[in-house]
């Protein structure tokens, strides 16, 4: 009974990693194009839990570890790397008004 839940399980992991694929391909964006790569790396550590616990081989926690770790460290990076905004942009901004002037800000009451 048990093998059979876990192998139902899998698939249902599956099934949820096709469709993250589906969203890393067919993204409209990047931030959603990121979060289907972390649900990605969530589905391949879930099914490697799952086919460890089928097989009965406690080997594959070390490949867990890896693989989350990897997946986290692969997001992270992305969400770096589009959160910085181009040289241009940075030059042509706005500049913001400093803390203590008259702008009504947390110095208001002094």
């Amino acid at each position: 009974m048990m093998n059979a839940l876990a192998l139902a399980g899998v698939g249902l992991v599956m099934l949820a990693a096709l469709f993250s694929v589906y969203r890393l391909v067919r993204g409209p964006d990047a931030p959603n194009r990121i979060l289907a790569f972390e649900g990605v790396a969530s589905c391949a550590v879930a099914l490697t839990a799952g086919l460890s616990f089928l097989w009965a081989d406690d080997v594959y926690l070390e490949l867990i570890l890896v693989i989350g770790a990897l997946g986290f460290s692969g997001a992270m990076a992305f969400t770096l790397y589009l959160s910085r905004a181009p040289a241009d942009e940075a030059a042509n901004a706005a500049p913001r008004p400093q803390s203590g002037s008259d702008t009504g800000g947390s110095n208001a009451g002094k």
